[in-house]
C-alpha cells in the first residue's frame, strides 16, 4: 500500500512505494530516466507495440514477413567465422527459428537458457534456416498473466544499467500497471467535459489507461493525440503566461517616432512596399511604443 503524506497525493508519491521497485530501483530509475513519483512513471510511454493476440506458427511464417512467434528455447550458441553472432533457436511445435544477435553477445548468452518460453518479433529471414536478426524479444510465463500475452502489450524503451537491473518492458508493464492501479481516480481531467467533447478528445484518465494497456492500436492512435494535445496547451499556456510577465514587469522606456523622418525615409525608397510589408512595418512601430519590449520574428523573401 502506498501511504501518502497530508496535502500529496497518490500521484506525487515516491515510486519507491510501488509493488516490485523499493529504494534502490527507485534510484536506478531516478538516475537513468529522472522518474520519481508514481506521475512520471505513468507518463513513461511506450516506444512501440507487439499483437501478440495474433501470434504465427512458425511453419506459416515466410521471407520478408513482420511475424510474432513465440516458442521453447531449444540452443543458445555463438556461431559464425569471421564475424561472430549468438543464436537463439526456439521451437514452437510446427518449426524451429533462430533469433540473430550480432552485438551484446554475452549480454545475451546470459539472457537467454533453454527452456525458456520467449516471444521474438521482426522480419523473417532465410540463411540455413529460418531467422529474425535482432528481434524484439520478451520472455512468456505463466499464460493466464494477461499483461503479457494474448493481448497488444507495450513495449518501453531501456539502458544497459537498466536491462542490467532486471528493468525489461515485462518488469515495465507489472509496475506500471500496478502504479494505475493506485493512481487511476487521481488522474484528474484538467478541461471541462463540453471542451473534451467538442474536440473530440479521449478523456486523460483512458488515454492514459490505453497508451499503456490497449485494447486495439485505434485507441493507441487515440491516446498518443490526447496526450500529444495537452503538451502543445500547456506549452502554448506556459509561453502565454511567460509574455504576460514580461509585459508586467519589464516596462522600458518608449523611443520617439520621428513622422518627418519616417516619411523621407520611406519616399527614399526605390520600390513600393507591398500591403504585407507596410502591415509589418506598422505593427513594428506599434510594438515600439507599447510599454514592454517587443518579442517578434521578422521573416521575408530575400530577392
Amino acid at each position: 500500500m502506498v501511504y501518502c503524506r497530508r496535502g500529496v497525493t497518490v500521484l506525487d508519491q515516491s515510486i519507491q512505494y510501488i509493488k516490485g521497485i523499493g529504494p534502490k530501483r527507485a534510484s536506478i530509475l531516478k538516475q537513468e530516466l529522472g522518474i520519481e513519483t508514481v506521475e512520471d512513471l505513468l507518463y513513461f510511454l511506450p516506444r512501440k507495440y507487439i499483437d501478440r493476440s495474433n501470434t504465427k506458427l512458425i511453419k506459416d511464417c515466410f521471407v520478408n514477413d513482420f511475424v510474432t512467434v513465440t516458442g521453447i528455447v531449444k540452443q543458445v550458441k555463438i556461431s559464425g567465422h569471421r564475424r561472430k553472432f549468438l543464436e537463439v533457436v526456439i521451437d514452437d511445435g510446427s518449426d524451429t527459428l533462430s533469433g540473430v544477435f550480432f552485438g551484446g553477445i554475452q549480454y545475451f548468452l546470459k539472457l537467454f537458457e533453454v527452456g525458456d518460453m520467449v516471444l521474438f518479433s521482426g522480419k523473417v529471414d532465410y540463411y540455413s534456416t529460418k531467422q529474425i536478426v535482432h528481434p524484439e524479444y520478451d520472455f512468456i510465463g505463466d499464460s493466464s498473466d494477461t499483461l503479457h500475452t494474448g493481448r497488444i502489450v507495450p513495449i518501453y524503451p531501456s539502458t544497459e544499467t537498466l536491462k542490467s537491473h532486471g528493468f525489461n518492458s515485462r518488469v515495465f508493464r507489472k509496475i506500471i500497471h500496478s502504479a494505475l492501479e493506485l493512481a487511476r481516480e487521481h488522474i484528474q481531467e484538467p478541461f471541462d467535459n463540453e471542451m473534451v467533447s467538442r474536440l473530440k478528445l479521449m478523456p486523460l484518465p483512458q488515454a492514459i489507461q490505453h497508451i499503456h494497456f490497449p485494447a486495439t492500436m485505434h485507441e493507441v492512435h487515440q491516446a498518443r493525440l490526447r496526450l500529444a494535445f495537452n503538451e502543445l496547451f500547456f506549452l502554448q499556456y506556459y509561453l502565454h503566461l511567460s509574455r504576460q510577465y514580461i509585459r508586467e514587469t519589464h516596462k522600458h522606456a518608449k523611443p520617439t517616432i520621428n513622422d518627418s523622418l519616417y516619411n523621407n525615409f520611406m519616399q527614399t525608397l526605390p520600390f513600393t512596399l507591398t500591403d504585407d510589408q507596410i502591415k509589418a512595418v506598422q505593427e513594428i512601430i506599434n510594438d515600439l511604443q507599447a510599454d514592454f519590449p517587443m518579442n517578434r520574428l521578422l521573416q521575408g523573401d530575400v530577392g
